[in-house]
């Protein structure tokens, strides 16, 4: 019923507005015939087979996703190869550390050692108080 009540205030309205029930319907009859004319000729100029530029645009769509997951692969494989590369120097720089330290430590008891390690920890903390 509620939805009956709008279709009645609109067709009252619409009376009022044309005055007679024979323009009211000649109105609605107009504008149904229409409605209906255009939806049949879109419907008749609709192709009904895809276009071949609409083919080609599916074809662009798929070359380009291609070429985006191409370029991905390639980029994740690179930052791979360069990740590699960093931990391997990485390796290397803290070998080389280890080596100067018992280059720097081989004269040294090991008492000695640590007592130098005690104290470059107590300046560090010493610094990092300032």
């Amino acid at each position: 019923m509620k939805h009956l009540q709008p279709i009645l205030q609109f067709l009252v309205g619409t009376y009022a507005k044309f005055g007679t029930s024979a323009n009211l319907v000649r109105e609605i009859t107009v504008s149904v015939l229409t409605a209906v004319a255009v939806a049949v000729l879109v419907q008749l100029l609709t192709p009904s087979a895809p276009s071949p530029i609409s083919e080609v645009r599916e074809l662009m769509a798929l070359t380009l996703a291609a070429q985006r997951r191409a370029d991905s692969t390639t980029a994740a494989v690179g930052l791979w190869a360069k990740q590699r590369t960093i931990d391997s120097l990485t390796h290397q720089l803290f070998l080389r550390n280890e080596q100067d330290s018992l280059r720097a430590n081989a004269g040294r008891s090991e008492l000695d050692a640590m007592q130098q390690i005690n104290r470059a920890i107590a300046a560090d903390r010493h610094r990092a108080r300032r």
